[in-house]
């Protein structure tokens, strides 16, 4: 192989990578961005799902299983409040 096809190969593996690695860089920020911007979160705990309102504090709950609690989704205050 000639000097000149070798520089060219290694060449084009550098700019591969450092695209390949902009890009990456770039998601992984852009997802963190994407999930600090998130309002409410669920939350699980045995059968019972919490949905929790990060700005105002409320919550709703619902028990999966019907003779353990309510069905419904009921909204709760914190009481810190």
């Amino acid at each position: 192989m000639k000097k000149s096809s070798i520089l060219a190969i290694c060449l084009s593996i550098i700019i591969g990578f450092a695209i390949l690695g902009g890009l990456v860089c770039y998601g992984l920020t852009d997802f963190k961005a994407q999930q600090t911007t998130t309002r409410y979160q669920m939350i699980t705990h045995g059968d019972t799902i919490l949905i929790f309102d990060q700005e105002t504090g409320d919550y709703w709950t619902k028990y999966l299983f019907q003779y353990e609690g309510p069905i419904d989704w009921e909204m709760n205050k914190t009481p810190i409040k």
